[in-house]
């Protein structure tokens, strides 16, 4: 039995834990083009939505206890490396080089302002490189 048949249609939440709430939602709104949810503002959380995804957000939680950045990680499977990377970079975002793991896949990582680690990654192998995302 699959996850989904278990919990039925779900959509995701991203928790990213965060220092410093508007900084965050700063950089989140104009380095990636996120959209701030008003109705989920609370003086702890932010949600930001994925513009053009109706099943994935990214909630920020201010965590008072300090963030220790870089431990969780976000990977974003595109079709076009270098173009993604690109365009992050166009955008002000500091983006590691390229690293390619064997045969079939190839990374990049970026951070926010909290150190919180993603990844970018490109499938090289024809048979995983045309598997479509469910969502």
């Amino acid at each position: 039995m699959s996850f989904i048949d278990m919990v039925g249609a779900f959509g995701t939440v991203i928790k990213i834990d965060v220092a410093n709430l508007d900084r965050s939602v700063e950089w989140y709104t104009e380095k990636l083009g996120l959209v701030e949810e008003e109705k989920f503002r609370e003086y702890n959380w932010r949600q930001l939505a994925v513009p053009g995804s109706h099943d994935m957000v990214f909630g920020l939680l201010l965590n008072p206890e300090g963030v220790e950045g870089g431990i969780k990680k976000v990977t974003f499977v595109v079709k076009d490396l270098e173009g993604a990377r690109d365009k992050l970079i166009e955008n002000g975002i500091d983006v590691d080089e390229i690293k390619t793991l064997g045969d079939w896949v190839r990374l990049a990582f970026f951070r926010d302002p909290d150190g919180n680690i993603f990844g970018l990654r490109q499938n090289l192998i024809s048979s995983y490189s045309d598997v479509k995302p469910r969502w």
